[in-house]
């Protein structure tokens, strides 16, 4: 929906038509390790492109550091602080370079 999303208009229904539970022991996040490095990694492709708007460009960059925030996080607690510490600079990295000018 991400890729979609930049190019197409996406509509919001401001009511929920459903009700998004986690945590089940079947949810897929949970079969494969570093689900979250797969959603990060998509929206700093995204970034990077340079085919956002400045509102997409500033709603990415809130998710992507909201991600990050929570994926870098738990690395520490796990004792992975070499790449914690990556993913909670990579949002900085990505707003640094997106502020340059594109060549």
């Amino acid at each position: 929906m991400v890729r979609i999303s930049w190019k197409y208009p996406i509509w919001l229904i401001p009511e929920p038509l459903i009700i998004k539970e986690g945590g089940a022991p079947d949810q897929l996040s949970r079969s494969i390790e570093g689900m979250d490095r797969y959603r990060i990694r998509s929206i700093a492709r995204l970034l990077k492109s340079a085919c956002l708007s400045e509102t997409q460009m500033q709603a990415a960059l809130k998710e992507l550091r909201l991600k990050c925030r929570v994926y870098g996080n738990g690395c520490l607690r796990r004792g992975k602080k070499e790449e914690g510490e990556y993913y909670l600079n990579l949002p900085a990295l990505l707003e640094k370079k997106a502020s340059l000018p594109q060549e």
